[in-house]
C-alpha cells in the first residue's frame, strides 16, 4: 500500500509543475514571451528536483521520469535546457541510481543525437517518443540481464516504459489543448479587432452624416445675391467642414475617444447649435424653443458637446414633424443640466430600454450608433444621459454634466 501511495505521489510530483505551467497559460494570455520562457524553465527544474527526491524508490521508474523531462524540453524546442538536464541526469543515474556509467553515457548521447536529427529533419514528436521508449526499454533490458533478479527487473523495465508512455501522453494532450486554446484566443482577438474596426467605421460614418447634412442645408439656402446671409452661411459651413475633419482625425486613433477640455460659454455653444440646426428645423416645419440660462460657463470639450447636442436635437426634430422641440439648459449646484423634449412619436418600453445599445435603431436608415456615441462622450465628461418617453406623446432627454463652478467662474472672470 505504501509503495502505491509513494508511486502516486512521485507521479504527481513530476506532472504537477509541468501541467500547472500549461494550465496557467491557457488562461493567462497577456504574459509576455520572456516570462513564459522563464516560468517553463522553472517548472522543468522543479519537476527534476521533485523526481530526484521522489519517495518511490525504484531506479527504473526514476530513470524513466528523467527521460520524460528531457523529452518535454525537446518537444518545446528547449535544446540548451535539455542538454543541461541530460548532464544532470547522467550524473544522477551513475552516482545515485548505480547504473553502468558507460551504458548511461551511450543512452543519453544517443538520445540527444536522435532529438537533434528529429529537429533537423522535422520528424514527428510521436515517432521520437516511441523510439525513445524502445531505446529506454533496451537500456533497462541490458541492465536487467546483468542483474541478480532478471524476472523482477524485466517487470520493472516493462512497467517503467508503460508509465513513461502514459505520462508523456498526458503532457502532450495538455500541450495540444494549450496550443488549441492559444490559437482560439488569437482568432478571437483578431475577430475582436475586426469587430472594433467595423464598430468605429460605423461610428465615424454616422457622425460625419450630421455635419454633411448641415452643409447641404446651408448650401440649399445659399443666395449669392444676399451678401450678409452668404457670409454667415460660409462661416457655419467652414465650422462643419472642420468638425468633419476632426471626426476623421478621431477615426485615425481607431477606438480612442479623445476629450480636449477647455472653459467656454454654454450660451455661445447653443447660439452656434441654434444657427447650425436652423435649416433642419425649417425643413421639417418644427418650431424650436431655446431656454438657455444666462451666464453659464463650463469646462469641457466644446466640439464633442456640440456633437452630442446636435445629434440629440436632430433625433427630436426627425420625430416631431410639424411640432415643436424645447431645449432647456440651466445650472444645478455643480452640474450643468440640459433637457431636450419633443412632442413627437415617442418610444415604447422595449425601445426605451434598448435606446443606448449600439446598432439598435428604430429608424429605417439609422445606424443605431448616435445615442451610444453621445453616451460615451457625456460619460467622458463625468456626466450621464437619461431618456423618458411615452408612445405617441413624445420623448425627453436629460443630460447632466459635472462642472466645477469655482473654476468656471474664474474662467468667466478672465473672459470678462
Amino acid at each position: 500500500m505504501n509503495n502505491i501511495l509513494s508511486f502516486i505521489y512521485s507521479d504527481i510530483s513530476l506532472l504537477f509543475p509541468i501541467l500547472l505551467y500549461y494550465f496557467i497559460f491557457m488562461y493567462k494570455q497577456n504574459i509576455n514571451e520572456d516570462k513564459k520562457e522563464i516560468i517553463f524553465d522553472i517548472s522543468i527544474l522543479l519537476s527534476l528536483f521533485l523526481t530526484i527526491n521522489s519517495l518511490y524508490d525504484n531506479n527504473y521508474y526514476k530513470f524513466s521520469f528523467l527521460v520524460i523531462i528531457i523529452c518535454i524540453c525537446f518537444i518545446n524546442n528547449k535544446g540548451l535546457l535539455s542538454i543541461l538536464i541530460s548532464f544532470i541526469s547522467l550524473e544522477y543515474t551513475v552516482y545515485y541510481l548505480s547504473f553502468n556509467a558507460f551504458l548511461s553515457f551511450i543512452f543519453f548521447s544517443i538520445l540527444l543525437v536522435l532529438f537533434v536529427i528529429s529537429i533537423r529533419y522535422s520528424i514527428s514528436n510521436y515517432v521520437m517518443v516511441y523510439i525513445t521508449s524502445i531505446l529506454m526499454f533496451l537500456f533497462f533490458f541490458i541492465d536487467a540481464v546483468n542483474g541478480k533478479d532478471f524476472a523482477s527487473l524485466l517487470f520493472d523495465s516493462f512497467f517503467s516504459t508503460i508509465i513513461f508512455l502514459f505520462n508523456i501522453r498526458i503532457i502532450t494532450l495538455f500541450m495540444i489543448q494549450f496550443k488549441s486554446i492559444i490559437s482560439l484566443h488569437m482568432s478571437f482577438k483578431g475577430f475582436q479587432e475586426s469587430k472594433d474596426f467595423k464598430d468605429n467605421l460605423f461610428k465615424i460614418t454616422h457622425e460625419i452624416k450630421n455635419p454633411l447634412a448641415v452643409i447641404k442645408g446651408y448650401l440649399d439656402m445659399f443666395d449669392v445675391n444676399n451678401k450678409d446671409k452668404s457670409e454667415r452661411y460660409i462661416k457655419v459651413i467652414k465650422n462643419e467642414v472642420n468638425r468633419s475633419l476632426n471626426l476623421l482625425d478621431d477615426f485615425k486613433e481607431f477606438s480612442k475617444l479623445s476629450i480636449n477640455k477647455k472653459y467656454f460659454s454654454v450660451n455661445d455653444l447653443f447660439d452656434e447649435i441654434s444657427l447650425i440646426m436652423k435649416p433642419l428645423f425649417i425643413k421639417n416645419k418644427v418650431k424650436s424653443i431655446f431656454k438657455i440660462e444666462d451666464d453659464i460657463y463650463m469646462c469641457g470639450d466644446y466640439d464633442r458637446l456640440k456633437q452630442v447636442f446636435i445629434n440629440i436635437i436632430k433625433n427630436s426634430i426627425e420625430a416631431s414633424f410639424e411640432k415643436e422641440v424645447i431645449i432647456s439648459v440651466y445650472k444645478n449646484n455643480k452640474s450643468i443640466c440640459a433637457c431636450i423634449s419633443d412632442k413627437g412619436s415617442g418610444m415604447d418600453e422595449d425601445t426605451l430600454k434598448r435606446i443606448k445599445t449600439p446598432f439598435f435603431t428604430s429608424k429605417e436608415n439609422g445606424s443605431g450608433l448616435g445615442t451610444s456615441i453621445c453616451e460615451e462622450i457625456i460619460n467622458a465628461h463625468g456626466g450621464f444621459i437619461k431618456y423618458t418617453s411615452l408612445l405617441s406623446k413624445g420623448t425627453r432627454c436629460y443630460i447632466n454634466i459635472n462642472n466645477m463652478d469655482d473654476m468656471a467662474d474664474m474662467a468667466h472672470s478672465s473672459m470678462v
